[in-house]
């Protein structure tokens, strides 16, 4: 396995995903000071799936001193048959899917999963005006491929 030099992986993601670098690379230091991702100079661990997911959710929180906590209970939101969003997340970089995007509730309170395959919730949505940060499947997937070592 390929380590990712530390500038590879903020570069990645504001490439891929528009947004800002100032906003990546906040949310990322706070990723990894917390331990949720890995982290090392300057050469960090090999990338996985998981944590991809993680930087994604962390990347939807309101402000980047949100990150983790926003990380940790959105990526623990549960589907009706058992699945976690983490994990979810984590799945679709390996079934190559590329259609349909990823909702989440700024609140982290919710979560939609559209594919082709159909719709995926997690948590429930909240009554009310709600901010949802929505992300492209097509953009995790070239994050993905560009950063992990298959």
């Amino acid at each position: 396995m390929v380590q990712i030099h530390g500038a590879m992986l903020p570069d990645c993601i504001v490439r891929n995903s528009r947004i800002p670098r100032p906003r990546v690379v906040q949310t990322l230091r706070r990723e990894k000071e917390a331990g949720r991702i890995g982290s090392g100079r300057p050469f960090a661990p090999p990338i996985t799936e998981r944590d991809i997911a993680r930087m994604l959710l962390a990347l939807s929180a309101p402000s980047p001193s949100r990150a983790v906590e926003h990380e940790k209970a959105t990526g623990r939101l549960v589907s009706p048959d058992g699945l976690t969003v983490e994990s979810a997340i984590a799945a679709l970089l390996s079934a190559d899917a590329t259609e349909g995007q990823i909702a989440v509730s700024q609140d982290g309170r919710f979560v939609e999963i559209r594919t082709l395959d159909g719709v995926r919730t997690f948590g429930s949505p909240c009554g009310g005006f709600v901010s949802v940060f929505i992300i492209p499947i097509a953009a995790i997937v070239v994050i993905g491929g560009e950063l992990l070592n298959k």
